[in-house]
């Protein structure tokens, strides 16, 4: 009889040691899948956050605003030429002088040439106008007394549907891939585009701009052609060297092969048959 009570205990001391280790076994596998879970939630999420980043990046294009006094009578304020209007405010506030950026001089391009990149979001419609104005000081104002001035004269008159009703200047966003834009010059608060010293500046294109850029194997440069004129376009290093030359056409855009080009800076130069040109930087990776 105590044998057998013996045996019984031992029998029940094995059922609670093969019961004890299949819950460890349970816990482990369970948290070996919720770790296997845990793991695959935050690769997703990373990949949606990058994803996100990638995109915001990805919709948005840098614009290069130039504006000069040269020929007109103004004198710049002493808080400087700015550039403010619609833009989305990615990188600075919608219609605030105070807030924008100062612009700087185009050196060594140009002397009288004041120029600022901004960020503007990428809209659906590529047809759509950001409205903007040059303002010379920190403030609106009619400059009478040394108070900051903006523009007020552009208006109507501007070619090319460069401006409205409203006195604000207005440019169309370059379609997608392109990241990045160049804008003519005008003279402050007139419709006038300007040549820097020495150089006939086009002014046939509203825009140029480059895609991809950085760019690897190849990239599209981008312009407007409302008149539609011949222009052709050359690839110039950062030593002022032609490197490729593309010939006279009416489309609105040339295809540039990396080939045997180093990586380096380059500049894409857009000319038409007069001898006006304007440029664009671009980086070959």
């Amino acid at each position: 009889m105590l044998k057998n009570k013996i045996f019984f205990f031992k029998s029940l001391s094995f059922q609670r040691i093969a019961l004890n280790l299949h819950l460890e076994l349970f816990n482990l596998l369970f948290n070996l899948k919720a770790l296997f879970f845990m793991k695959k939630f935050y690769i997703v999420f990373g990949m949606m956050l990058a994803g996100a980043g990638a995109m915001q990046a990805q919709d948005s294009v840098s614009v290069k605003f130039r504006v000069t006094l040269k020929g007109t009578t103004k004198v710049k304020h002493a808080t400087g030429l700015r550039v403010t209007g619609a833009l989305g405010a990615l990188t600075q506030p919608d219609w605030n002088p105070s807030a924008a950026k100062v612009m700087v001089l185009d050196s060594p391009v140009s002397d009288s040439i004041y120029t600022v990149t901004i960020k503007v979001p990428r809209r659906a419609a590529p047809n759509d106008t950001f409205e903007f104005k040059y303002v010379n000081g920190d403030n609106w104002g009619d400059g009478a007394g040394g108070v900051p001035e903006d523009e007020r004269a552009v208006g109507v008159p501007c070619k090319r549907a460069n401006a409205d009703a409203f006195g604000n200047r207005i440019f169309k966003q370059v379609a997608a891939p392109a990241t990045s834009m160049i804008l003519p010059c005008y003279r402050f608060n007139t419709c006038t585009p300007y040549y820097a010293t020495g150089t006939a500046e086009l002014n046939s294109v509203d825009f140029l701009a480059v895609a991809p850029n950085p760019m690897t194997d190849g990239a599209r440069v981008f312009f407007t052609n409302p008149t539609n004129e011949l222009h052709a376009l050359d690839v110039v290093n950062n030593t002022g060297q032609v490197v490729r030359s593309y010939g006279f056409t009416t489309n609105t855009e040339f295809m540039v092969e990396r080939g045997s080009l180093a990586a380096g800076l380059y500049f894409a130069r857009l000319r038409n048959q007069e001898g006006q040109s304007l440029s664009i930087k671009f980086v070959i990776e």
